[in-house]
């Protein structure tokens, strides 16, 4: 990532606080910093169910986040797109990973990533 702000700093921090399962924040979070094409992500929750238990783990210095967005600059070829698609589904182990339908609303490629 270039340019990294503030709030993508902290964003960054809550998804290596959001390990869990098969879902290994730090790793995730050092890999995306590294991709020139990565212009920003951000990890939420499904569902509000999530959402509740979230707030429940939030005083042991957690959270239950298991949906990963990536925005990809509008420039990266289809061969980066791919490229980061296959080591989020293979080398991260990500149950799904697809664009999104948003991803003309974001104007570039966002590609979205769930952990069980």
């Amino acid at each position: 990532m270039k340019n990294i702000s503030e709030i993508q700093r902290i964003e960054g921090q809550i998804v290596r606080l959001s390990s869990f399962n098969n879902f290994d924040g730090n790793a995730v979070v050092d890999y995306l910093y590294k991709q020139d094409y990565v212009q920003s992500f951000a990890m939420r929750t499904e569902s509000e169910r999530d959402a509740v238990l979230s707030i429940r783990d939030l005083k042991d210095d957690r959270e239950i986040l298991s949906t990963l967005y990536i925005k990809i600059d509008p420039t990266a070829s289809f061969e980066e797109i791919n490229y980061i698609y296959s080591d989020l589904e293979n080398v991260f182990d990500a149950d799904e990973v697809d664009i999104t339908d948003e991803s003309p609303r974001a104007e570039g490629v966002v590609i979205r990533v769930w952990w069980d």
